[in-house]
């Protein structure tokens, strides 16, 4: 796995999204803020596993898929990791964030770890004329009521973006189910009319994790920051 590979996943991990649904779960205002200055969840431990889906529609006419699945942990603190699997299950990369937003990346082949210091930053509110403007031209929101994912209760609700370009226009559809209880998004559905990708958190299980879970392995040897 290369560098820009990784690059990019922990910038997607360092997003509040890629974590929770930021739903106001467990929050706690003498709890420091998550790394995009979002609150911490906390008192809400769980462990999970996280599918990415994505099917598209070839040139010709072919469906082609692919699958990503990780593991998800948090702890009472807050604390999360994120296992990226191999396709035999194994972990090869694991992604650990402190509650100061602190980073450690654990590469499981080369049984090596890099730190990366705590970078939060504060929210930025843009109240220009243009900003404004943008958030009116946001699609409305429909409600889907609640369901039950994984033995907790989900609130659903749908979006239609319409995308126009030089050849045409096209609708992209988003429907998101989100726990408020545990501030976790259980289950994400973008269609648009050459394919799908779905996210779907399954194996789902209430508790605390294993503490070292969330510190290096004595044995990784230690990788200064490129």
């Amino acid at each position: 796995m290369n560098k820009r590979f990784i690059a990019i996943l922990l910038a997607g991990l360092l997003s509040a999204s890629a974590w929770s649904a930021d739903a106001g779960a467990g929050v706690s205002a003498g709890r420091p803020a998550a790394p995009a200055g979002r609150p911490l969840v906390v008192d809400q431990p769980y462990s999970a596993t996280h599918t990415l889906t994505m099917r598209r529609q070839q040139r010709d006419g072919a469906e082609a898929t692919h699958r990503t699945v990780t593991k998800l942990y948090r702890d009472s603190a807050g604390r999360a990791r994120r296992d990226l699997l191999d396709g035999e299950g194994n972990p090869t990369h694991s992604f650990i964030i402190d509650t100061d937003g602190a980073v450690i990346v654990l590469d499981h082949r080369n049984r090596l770890v890099t730190r990366r210091a705590a970078r939060r930053v504060a929210p930025v509110i843009d109240m220009s004329a243009a900003a404004l403007r943008k958030a009116e031209a946001r699609p409305p929101v429909e409600s889907l009521g609640e369901r039950d994912i994984e033995g907790v209760t989900a609130t659903g609700e749908s979006t239609r973006h319409r995308i126009r370009t030089a050849a045409g226009s096209f609708e992209i559809v988003t429907e998101s189910w989100t726990s408020k209880e545990l501030g976790l998004t259980l289950h994400v559905r973008n269609s648009d009319p050459k394919g799908e990708s779905v996210i779907a958190i399954s194996d789902l299980e209430r508790g605390e994790p294993d503490p070292a879970l969330f510190a290096a392995p004595e044995d990784y040897q230690l990788k200064p920051e490129a």
